[in-house]
């Protein structure tokens, strides 16, 4: 199963990047689980548990149903966004200012995010009324 390989793939995106990145985990074919949620191979509640300890973003996604595909790279970008917009306070700006914009910055889009995240997790959980991932193509099997 992929999902199991996701610890080793991260370990070479951290070995050939920076920490200061974002990475997002999508879970895709959620149409197929959609009626049969008995078929998730990934429990959610272990995908989370994940995503909260390498600190990585999740989003279920079906191509086919056009489920979450434009929330999550809205998220994606957006989460770029702030990174970048850090690194460049970090370089451009006195630490007063700084910490004003920052609290600016954690309280408005941090929160926006956040709250799409655990909006995506509950709506995943309510959608699918399950706990586990599947996926029909050759590479989980």
């Amino acid at each position: 199963m992929s999902f199991d390989n996701t610890k080793g793939w991260l370990d070479l995106i951290y070995e050939h990047t920076g920490q200061d990145i974002v990475i997002m985990l999508v879970g895709t074919k959620s149409d197929l689980i959609k009626d049969e949620p008995e078929k998730r191979k990934v429990p959610l509640e272990k995908v989370e548990e994940f995503t909260q300890k390498y600190n990585l973003l999740y989003f279920e996604t079906s191509a086919k149903d056009n489920y979450n595909i434009q929330e999550a790279f809205e998220t994606l970008f957006e989460s770029i966004l702030i990174i970048k917009f850090q690194i460049t306070l970090d370089i451009n700006i006195k630490n007063k200012e700084r910490q004003a914009v920052q609290d600016t910055l954690d309280q408005q889009t941090i929160a926006k995010i956040q709250k799409k995240l655990d909006n995506n997790f509950k709506a995943t959980s309510q959608n699918n009324n399950t706990s586990s991932i599947d996926c029909k193509s050759d590479c989980c099997n």
